[in-house]
C-alpha cells in the first residue's frame, strides 16, 4: 500500500475518533454531568482524550506519510461523521439538507483525495530551511501577514458588522491553524528522519519547528474561543473550517511544492473538491441559523458564551462547540411544545 493511502486511512481515522470525543462530550452534556465539577465528568474527560490527543497524534502521524494539500480539506469530515454519528448513537434526527450536505462533503474530500499530489517526498532538517529561503517564501509570507493584519484589522474596528466580525475572526484563526499545520508537518518530518537514523536534532531547526508549531496553536484556539465567545457557533465554526482547509491547502501547496506536480485534470477536480467541502460545510450549520416557526417569527441561535461567566440553560461549559446547532433544534422543539400548551389553553 503506498505511504499516501496510509496516511489518508489515518486522518479519517482521525476524524472518526475525534467524532468520538465529541459525542462522548455531548453524551456527557445530557446525562446531566454539567452540573458537577469538570473533574467529576469522566464521560467528557475521556471525549477529551479521543478528541485532543488521540485524534491529533493521528493527524499528525499522517502528516509523515501524505502531502498536506491533502491532509487539510480531510479536516472536514470531523463535522460531516459528528452529524452521522449523533444520529446513531445519540438518536438525534439528520434532516434532508444534513443528508445531502454530508454527502457534498465526502464527495469533495474523495475529490481532493483521488486529484491532489501523492509524492511525498523525504526532507531533513537542511531540506526544510532551503525551502524557507525560495523567491516564493518571500512573497508568500508577506501576504500571509497582509491577510491576518487587515482580519485582525477588521475585527478590532469598533463599527464592524457583526457577520463581518466572525468572518475576520474566522478567517485569522483560519490562517493561524493552515500554518501551523505546515510547521507541524516540518516538525513530523524531522521526527520521521530521526526515527530512520538520521538525527536531526543536534541543530536548532526542530525545537524552532516546535516552538512555531505550539504558538500558532495557542493563537488559533485562543481567537476560536474569542470568535465563539462573541458570536453565533452556526455562522462562525463554517467560516473557520473553510479557512482553515483553503489556507492549510495553500501552505502545503507553495511551501511543499506540491502545486507543482498537477496535472491539468487535477487543477481542474481538485479546487472543485475543496469548494464541495466548503459548501457542504456551509449547508451542514446554515439552516440551523435561523428555524422558522411561521410566516413572521423566528428563533436565532444564542451566542456561546465560552469566554463569558454567563451560564446557559441549553449548554455546559464541556460541551462541544459543534453540536450547538443541534441544541438549537432542540431549543426550538421544547419552544414550539409550549407554545402548542398554551394554544390549548386558550382554547379550553
Amino acid at each position: 500500500m503506498e505511504l499516501w493511502i496510509i496516511g489518508i486511512l489515518l486522518c479519517v481515522a482521525g476524524s472518526l475518533v475525534s467524532s468520538t470525543g465529541l459525542i462522548l462530550q455531548k453524551h456527557s452534556h445530557n446525562a446531566g454531568e454539567g452540573k458537577l465539577p469538570l473533574y467529576c465528568r469522566w464521560r467528557w474527560w475521556i471525549g477529551f482524550f479521543f478528541l485532543v490527543i488521540t485524534g491529533a497524534a493521528l493527524d499528525g502521524i499522517a502528516l509523515m506519510f501524505t502531502p498536506l494539500s491533502i491532509v487539510a480539506p480531510l479536516s472536514g469530515l470531523t463535522i460531516g461523521t459528528n452529524s452521522a454519528m449523533a444520529m446513531y448513537f445519540l438518536e438525534e434526527k439528520m434532516n434532508r439538507m444534513e443528508v445531502v450536505a454530508t454527502v457534498v462533503v465526502l464527495t469533495g474530500t474523495v475529490l481532493t483525495s483521488a486529484f491532489g499530489s501523492h509524492e511525498a517526498p523525504r526532507y531533513n532538517g537542511a531540506a526544510l530551511l532551503d525551502l524557507f529561503q525560495q523567491w516564493y517564501m518571500a512573497l508568500y509570507f508577506p501576504l500571509v501577514a497582509v491577510l491576518a493584519l487587515g482580519s485582525a484589522s477588521t475585527f478590532l474596528w469598533k463599527k464592524c458588522p457583526a457577520w463581518l466580525a466572525a468572518l475576520a475572526v474566522a478567517n485569522l484563526a483560519g490562517i493561524l491553524g493552515g500554518n501551523q499545520n505546515l510547521f507541524l508537518k516540518c516538525t513530523m518530518e524531522l521526527i520521521k528522519e530521526s526515527l530512520d537514523g538520521q538525527n536531526q536534532w543536534g541543530v536548532p531547526t526542530p525545537y524552532i519547528m516546535m516552538v512555531i508549531t505550539l504558538s500558532l496553536a495557542i493563537g488559533q484556539l485562543w481567537l476560536m474561543n474569542l470568535g465563539l465567545a462573541r458570536h453565533d457557533a452556526v455562522s462562525f465554526l463554517p467560516g473557520y473550517q473553510s479557512a482553515l482547509t483553503v489556507y492549510g491547502c495553500i501552505a502545503g501547496g507553495v511551501y511543499f511544492r506540491e502545486f507543482s506536480k498537477f496535472s491539468v485534470v487535477a487543477w481542474l477536480f481538485f479546487p472543485l473538491g475543496v469548494a464541495l467541502i466548503i459548501a457542504g460545510l456551509r449547508l451542514l450549520t446554515h439552516q440551523a441559523s435561523t428555524i422558522e416557526i411561521g410566516p413572521e417569527d423566528t428563533i436565532s441561535v444564542e451566542k456561546a458564551p465560552l469566554m463569558s461567566g454567563e451560564d446557559s440553560p441549553e449548554r455546559d461549559e464541556g460541551a462541544p462547540a459543534k453540536d450547538l446547532h443541534r441544541m438549537s433544534v432542540d431549543s426550538h422543539s421544547s419552544q414550539e411544545s409550549e407554545s402548542s400548551f398554551d394554544d390549548e389553553c386558550n382554547r379550553i
